[in-house]
């Protein structure tokens, strides 16, 4: 039975790659209001509307979805999971990714490649994860969402609405210096024009 259990796993996984999904992470955080808003109908709605067949949500240390969330007539199919050890492969099997404003994060989905939403937590304000998503959108590398109830607004401008920079190639090793490099950049806005709803 467990077997038989992975081998669906897989060709679960194989079949999503052949189709267009999202996916939702917030990393080892907890982002309650995210979740929250990638777990409505209306976003699966959206979702559907735009060409989407499924949404996958990584939860972390937050709430899990309601019971039998996964079993309600939904537009898209929906899942979701709390850690993963292959995140890598999660967002690869997405057309867009949503991300908190986790630095980690972030740079995967663009090294990745994807088309990446970035949805700021407010009641994290001020810190430094927010000023690199703050500087990534400005440079046009993401769309920046302020508010998780606009959230199928922001995928939709990342789909199809925002023309996206993609993220240069870069060297891991050179992670530190990139962060310090755009934390500068956003210190010297004065007056941006991010790549944001508002």
């Amino acid at each position: 039975p467990a077997a038989a259990s992975a081998s669906a796993q897989r060709d679960e996984s194989a079949g999503a790659e052949m189709e267009e999904g999202v996916l939702v992470t917030v990393g080892t955080t907890q982002f309650d209001a995210l979740v929250a808003g990638a777990l409505s109908l209306g976003f699966a709605e959206r979702l559907r509307s735009a060409g989407f067949e499924w949404l996958r949500i990584q939860v972390g240390r937050g709430k899990a979805p309601p019971e039998g969330w996964e079993d309600q007539k939904a537009a898209v199919r929906r899942s979701w999971f709390r850690l993963t050890a292959d995140m890598p492969g999660e967002m690869r099997r997405a057309r867009v990714v949503v991300s908190h404003a986790g630095a980690g994060s972030i740079m995967e989905a663009l090294t990745l490649r994807k088309r990446l939403v970035v949805c700021v937590n407010a009641a994290l304000m001020g810190n430094h994860q927010q000023e690199l998503a703050h500087a990534l959108s400005e440079r046009r590398h993401l769309v920046l969402c302020d508010d998780p109830a606009r959230l199928a607004d922001a995928v939709a401008a990342a789909t199809d609405g925002i023309s996206l920079e993609p993220y240069p190639d870069f060297d891991a090793s050179l992670f530190p210096a990139i962060l310090d490099d755009e934390m500068r950049r956003a210190s010297s806005l004065s007056s941006s024009r991010w790549c944001r709803l508002s």
